[in-house]
């Protein structure tokens, strides 16, 4: 009896062990519909009147392509842009590993609200995992506004005035 609860436990331990792992991979993995390349916008947040940019990474090495920029537009809150990845002439020569194929987008001066920048590109006619990044621009910065108006702060001087005369007479009288 002993040795049958000693292999369930052991079975349970690989169990909880091997779940716990798929749940670790599954979680370091890119969500559907997110990008497996890094990308940012900046300034995020984007302060109101400032030009956007939007970079990133397109997936493969520096040495091999040039993106060629097909659009950049906006839908509502998403601007997407599409581009192409085209061999570069036989001529460069890459002597150590290049770094990734990196691209800067500027998208101009936003309206304030929260975005989505896309970047969909293709190579050779397929069509590469997307690069999503959320961004916000912010609103008008507003003037500052006085806390009270002209009228309250008279009213709270002659208050003041009051109690000044006040404890100047007690002061006299005593």
């Amino acid at each position: 009896m002993r040795s049958r609860s000693r292999k369930a436990l052991g079975a349970r331990f690989v169990q909880a062990t091997c779940g716990l792992f798929v749940a670790l991979m599954l979680a370091s993995a890119p969500a559907l519909g997110q990008s497996s390349f890094p990308g940012s916008v900046t300034p995020n947040p984007a302060p109101y009147g400032v030009s956007v940019q939007f970079g990133f990474f397109a997936g493969v090495l520096d040495c091999d392509y040039d993106v060629a920029l097909r659009t950049v537009g906006r839908a509502g809150n998403v601007v997407l842009v599409t581009f192409d990845l085209v061999p570069r002439p036989p001529i460069y020569i890459c002597f150590a590993t290049p770094p990734p194929l990196f691209s800067a987008v500027n998208l101009g001066v936003l309206p304030p609200g929260e975005y989505i920048a896309r970047a969909q590109g293709t190579l050779d006619g397929v069509a590469l995992p997307p690069v999503v990044v959320p961004f916000r621009v912010l609103g008008v910065t507003s003037q500052s506004v006085p806390a009270m108006s002209r009228w309250t702060q008279a009213v709270l001087a002659l208050i003041v005035l009051a109690i000044a005369f006040d404890m100047l007479r007690r002061g006299r009288s005593a």
